[in-house]
């Protein structure tokens, strides 16, 4: 299961997200793919969010990665380092 985001993830957006990825990870789908790729903004909400779904979905079975955002995505993710706590997948 692929979700791509765009736009912003921030604390408009996180609730939306977290409720689809939950339902997603009571489903039968073996891997859900968080895609950034054409993510424009995170702010703390949207990474603390992040790092919430990757820990709880490593309690149910290790099925979350997350392919790269763009460079200033990214570089929000490395100054929190919340980068080495993400598992991170290139783009299929």
């Amino acid at each position: 299961m692929v979700l791509h985001l765009s736009g912003e993830l921030d604390l408009a957006g996180v609730d939306l997200l977290e409720e689809t990825v939950t339902r997603l990870s009571e489903s039968l789908a073996p891997t859900i793919l968080l895609d950034l790729s054409e993510l424009e903004f995170i702010d703390s909400a949207g990474i603390s969010l992040l790092i919430r779904l990757d820990a709880a979905c490593r309690r149910d079975g290790d099925r979350l990665r997350i392919v790269p955002g763009p460079r200033p995505v990214q570089r929000l993710l490395e100054l929190t380092d919340a980068d080495r706590r993400l598992r991170f997948t290139p783009a299929a």
